[in-house]
């Protein structure tokens, strides 16, 4: 493997579009694509925040192309995602009046 990406660590040039918009968002899965045959890999790894996540997995689930693209969370959402399921399925067993003890 003699590529610049083996040698070197840098920015992606920057995409103009809003990053809400499911165009910058297919862009970034096709970058990453493009990433993944220049390191020459099976697979790839490309976190997203919550938001962007889930339009990035509509974007996966439709298009076959990026199939070898794996998903993941932020770890900061991942943690709010536990954090309110805790919540909601121990609200009724005495967890808020356990917080409020502690405080």
């Amino acid at each position: 493997m003699t590529c610049m990406w083996c040698r070197t660590l840098s920015y992606r040039p920057t995409i103009n579009t809003p990053v809400t918009e499911m165009s910058a968002i297919y862009e970034v899965l096709t970058q990453t694509l493009n990433i993944m045959e220049t390191l020459e890999l099976k697979e790839i790894v490309c976190v997203f925040d919550q938001a962007l996540y889930a339009k990035a997995s509509g974007i996966t689930w439709k298009h076959e192309k990026f199939r070898n693209i794996i998903l993941r969370m932020g770890a900061f959402h991942t943690i709010c995602n536990l954090l309110s399921t805790i919540g909601k399925r121990f609200q009724d067993a005495g967890l808020r009046d356990l917080c409020g003890s502690l405080a």
